[in-house]
């Protein structure tokens, strides 16, 4: 990523959800920081935004002109970009035809951004443009050819890595029980998880894997506060009630059901709850 950064100025990086495209990003903002580079990124999901509220458009009563959000950073970027502070902005979300084609002549050897009221702004040395994407089905061939693209394979990612890492983000007396119980009950979890059917969005295990341990952190959150780590079994409780998603979360104690009845998931593995 760094030698794509390095020789063009703007980069796509390709690969589904959680698979590090944001954090690569942001590791290699820090690492230039200790070289004496300083970046700033500036994040913005073009899909929640129209073409005007991007790149500006006119008032329809006064005729004034109002820049969107994307040439608004533009114009910002330019007064502050020096020789040791660059921006950084990065469109977080699919490639779209309709905005894309306002990016020709940033992501060309012109490097400059055209927008309607006639004004042609450069591009600042040092600052850049990245799309992450998860697709490339709609972005043209040209745009590819003006990008250097880096590929987020999904295999590179591990539920056990997603797992190991969370881990060391707690007490290591917590991390001690939690590893081998995660380690028994989530593999059997997400294979049910996965095949439950069809779902209206694609299955990331990897982000199942995240959704769970958030929930997991959520659950453990009163027992971090009185500093004490629970017992085996309610950590079993836990660790099974968090892939399960079911409907009610008691504020303390482990999980409960309306009625008793326990979802049908919780039947699939080596159930402890009582």
């Amino acid at each position: 990523m760094h030698e794509s950064t390095t020789v063009r100025h703007g980069s796509i990086l390709l690969g589904p959800t959680c698979v590090g495209k944001t954090a690569a990003c942001q590791l290699l903002v820090k690492a230039l920081a200790r070289r004496g580079v300083s970046c700033r990124l500036m994040y913005m999901n073009p899909l929640v935004l129209t073409p005007e509220l991007m790149f500006g458009s006119f008032d329809p009563k006064s005729h004034e002109w109002n820049d969107g959000a994307f040439s608004a950073i533009w114009r910002k970027s330019m007064r502050a970009s020096n020789a040791s502070a660059h921006t950084w902005i990065v469109m977080d979300g699919p490639i779209n035809t309709i905005w894309m084609e306002h990016l020709n002549t940033v992501l060309d050897e012109t490097k400059m951004l055209s927008i309607a009221n006639g004004d042609r702004m450069p591009l600042a040395d040092g600052n850049k443009v990245v799309l992450e994407v998860d697709s490339l089905s709609n972005a043209a061939p040209s745009t590819v050819a003006r990008t250097g693209l880096v590929n987020f394979p999904p295999e590179q990612i591990s539920t056990q890595g997603v797992v190991r890492a969370w881990l060391k983000r707690r007490r290591p007396d917590e991390a001690q029980w939690l590893g081998p119980i995660l380690d028994e009950f989530f593999p059997p979890m997400l294979e049910a998880a996965a095949q439950r059917g069809s779902s209206p969005l694609p299955f990331i295990r990897e982000a199942e894997v995240h959704n769970c341990l958030a929930l997991l952190e959520g659950l453990l959150a009163d027992s971090a506060a009185i500093d004490e780590v629970p017992d085996r079994l309610v950590l079993e409780r836990y660790s099974l009630h968090s892939p399960t998603h079911p409907p009610t979360v008691p504020e303390r104690g482990p999980p409960h059901y309306p009625n008793g009845d326990v979802p049908e998931d919780m039947n699939s593995v080596r159930c402890i709850i009582p």
